[in-house]
């Protein structure tokens, strides 16, 4: 009887590895670092960017006994335009 036995391990790379060990020609890439840019979420971080420029300004174009009028611009407008900008980036 012979002795001898022997185990075959199968070494071929699944069909995906085989896929990604491919060349891919430099024509078929697409460029991903300068995506389209979406204008109306640049619209809206326009928007954000005023809100901030007003809430920072307003002391200076607000009448000195418009105090309240004052805090309420600066709590919304101070608030919404960094985290509006910040959620849109």
């Amino acid at each position: 009887m012979s002795a001898q036995s022997t185990t075959e391990i199968e070494t071929e790379s699944p069909p995906l590895f085989n896929y990604l060990k491919e060349e891919i020609p430099l024509e078929d890439l697409k460029d991903y670092a300068s995506p389209r840019r979406i204008t109306s979420i640049d619209f809206l971080k326009g928007f954000a960017i005023v809100f901030v420029i007003l809430a920072h300004t307003a002391s200076g174009w607000l009448a000195p006994d418009s105090e309240y009028l004052y805090g309420i611009l600066l709590s919304l407008l101070d608030i919404l335009g960094p985290s509006l900008f910040v959620f849109l980036s």
